[in-house]
């Protein structure tokens, strides 16, 4: 999904609320797509104090729904059918590294909720993606589970957990991992 650019002026007006004038664009956050929130300000403002990181995201969480369904997100031409074709046959699940509403909010701002069995994120469980996939492999039952994904980190925590990846080639890095 073409997230990056809808993500920047969404964070930069949560910061702005928190007290904090900062521009983050899309160039400075490319690196930091599909990782926790905590690691995102870390890697961003390395002089961040835990306080202000605490209050950053507070305000996130209060805010995102709003500032989610006003600056959405667009996704790739054919997304949105592939998916529903693949769900006719499959079940889907999105695994995320974002807050606890974040998915439903996405999900529904691109019309993609119908085709999705669950979502689940960082935010709901407190654990990364690798443990969170196996979470719904145990839980329902799947035999051959895959996961696509679109940055290198995905394909660590794919590996980490014992699954295959498929690397979507719209990604936001290069991976050089890719067995």
């Amino acid at each position: 999904m073409g997230c990056s650019r809808h993500i920047c002026p969404h964070l930069n007006e949560v910061f702005l609320r928190a007290g904090k004038e900062v521009h983050i664009t899309r160039e400075s956050l490319i690196g930091n797509i599909g990782i926790p929130i905590p690691k995102i300000l870390a890697n961003l403002f390395p002089e961040i104090k835990n306080e202000e990181a605490n209050r950053f995201s507070k305000e996130l969480a209060e805010h995102e729904p709003e500032l989610l369904s006003r600056y959405g997100g667009t996704p790739y031409p054919g997304v949105v059918s592939g998916l529903e074709q693949l769900s006719s046959k499959y079940k889907l699940f999105l695994v995320s590294n974002c807050d606890t509403h974040t998915l439903p909010i996405f999900m529904s701002c691109i019309g993609i909720t119908p085709f999705i069995t669950e979502a689940i994120s960082f935010g709901d469980t407190h654990k990364p993606k690798g443990d969170n996939m196996l979470l719904l492999k145990e839980k329902y039952h799947l035999q051959h589970p895959l996961y696509m994904g679109d940055i290198e980190a995905d394909g660590r925590e794919t590996h980490r957990a014992g699954l295959p990846f498929v690397y979507a080639r719209y990604g936001f890095d290069t991976p050089t991992i890719m067995n």
